[in-house]
C-alpha cells in the first residue's frame, strides 16, 4: 500500500508540475501574440503631410498664414515665420519669429550692414541663419512627435546662407509634417520642394486665396488617414487634388480630403472599395453603397452628386466613389 500511496502522490506531483507548464507556455504564447500585435501597430510606417504654399508678392499668404495660426486644431506650435520691418514711408527689412519663442531676430535690413551678403537693397545677416535658424531646423527634426511645422519662408534671403537648404532637407527627410511657403519665382534650386509628388504644392492666387486657409486645414486633419497610404496612392491623391484646385473645383477638393481618404485601402484598413468587374466598383460611402462604373475611360457613378440632384442641382462633378475607383484603378 505505501509503494501504490508513493506512485499516486509521485504521479500526481508530475501531473500538477505537468498543467503549471503547460499554463505557463500558454500565458507566453499570449504574451507574444499581444507583442507580436503591439510592434506590428507601433510599426505602421505614417508618412507625414507636407504642403508647400507658393504666389506672387501682394497675394496673401502672411493673411493665410495667420488664419491657419488661429485654428486651434491644426495650428503649428513650431517653426519660424518672416515679418516686414516698416520704415516711416516703407519696408526697411525683415524680421524671424520663432512660435515657442520670444524674440525675434533680425534677418535683413536696408539701413544696418549685417554682413557683407547682400540681396538687392538688403544686408542680410547669414551668421544668424547659420547659428540660429539651421540649428532650430535640425533641432525639430530630431524631436519624436507628431507636431505640425511651419516653415516661412523658404527663399531667397534664406538661400544665401548654403546651410538652409540642408537642413529644410533633413526636415521634410525626418518624416515631420510641414506647412511650408517657398519663392514664387522658378529658381532652380525651388523645383525640387514644388515638384515633390507626395507633397501638396498650392499655387495661391487672388480668386483662391480666401479658400486655401480651409483647405490647408480639412489637408492637416487627415494627416493620420493620408499618412497610412501606401506610397503610390498618395502620390495618386496628391495628383488629383493638384487637377481640383487648378480647375477651381471646390466640392470636388472637400469629397477628395473628407472623404476619399477614408474609403481608400491602407496600412491599418481594406478600405470600402470592392472590384466588381475590370470596369465596375463598389464603394461603401457615408450615406450607402454605390456603383462605379468605367466606360471608355470615363467614370459613372448613381450618387446624388455626381447626377446633380438633390441639393447637388447645378452642381454635378466627381463624386467621392468615383475619385476611389479612379485611384484604386
Amino acid at each position: 500500500m505505501s509503494c501504490l500511496s508513493s506512485f499516486l502522490k509521485l504521479k500526481s506531483k508530475r501531473t500538477g508540475l505537468a498543467l503549471l507548464i503547460s499554463n505557463l507556455i500558454i500565458s507566453h504564447n499570449v504574451l507574444s501574440a499581444e507583442k507580436t500585435k503591439d510592434h506590428e501597430l507601433n510599426s505602421i510606417n505614417e508618412a507625414p503631410m507636407q504642403i508647400f504654399l507658393s504666389g506672387p508678392p501682394g497675394v496673401g499668404k502672411s493673411t493665410i498664414l495667420q488664419k491657419i495660426r488661429s485654428e486651434r486644431d491644426v495650428a503649428p506650435k513650431k517653426g519660424f515665420v518672416v515679418h516686414e520691418i516698416l520704415g516711416e514711408e516703407e519696408r526697411v527689412g525683415f524680421e524671424l519669429e520663432f512660435l515657442d519663442r520670444e524674440n525675434r531676430n533680425l534677418l535683413a535690413h536696408t539701413q544696418r550692414m549685417l554682413s557683407g551678403t547682400k540681396m538687392g537693397d538688403y544686408s542680410v545677416d547669414v551668421k544668424m541663419i547659420e547659428e540660429v535658424l539651421v540649428p532650430y531646423n535640425y533641432a525639430f527634426s530630431r524631436e519624436e512627435n507628431d507636431e505640425v511645422f511651419l516653415l516661412d519662408e523658404i527663399g531667397r534671403m534664406q538661400n544665401k546662407s548654403p546651410l538652409f537648404l540642408d537642413s529644410v532637407d533633413t526636415l521634410l527627410n525626418s518624416g515631420k509634417s510641414v506647412i511650408a511657403t517657398i519663392v514664387y519665382d522658378d529658381e532652380p534650386w525651388a523645383r525640387k520642394y514644388k515638384e515633390r509628388e507626395e507633397s501638396f504644392y498650392i499655387n495661391v492666387s487672388r480668386e483662391n486665396r480666401d479658400d486655401i486657409p480651409e483647405l490647408v486645414s480639412m489637408l492637416m486633419k487627415q494627416r493620420s488617414k493620408f499618412g497610412q497610404l501606401k506610397a503610390s496612392t498618395q502620390k495618386a491623391v496628391v495628383s488629383l487634388f493638384h487637377q481640383y484646385l487648378k480647375a477651381g473645383k471646390k466640392i470636388e477638393l472637400k469629397k477628395l480630403i473628407n472623404h476619399t481618404l477614408a474609403y481608400l485601402p491602407s496600412q491599418t484598413s481594406p478600405g470600402k472599395i470592392e472590384k466588381i468587374t475590370d470596369h465596375s466598383y463598389r464603394v461603401q460611402g457615408n450615406h450607402g453603397s454605390y456603383k462605379v462604373e468605367k466606360k471608355d475611360g470615363q467614370y459613372s457613378c448613381e450618387c446624388d452628386f455626381f447626377l446633380g440632384k438633390k441639393q447637388y442641382q447645378g452642381q454635378a462633378g466627381e463624386c467621392s466613389h468615383i475619385q476611389t475607383g479612379k485611384i484604386f484603378d
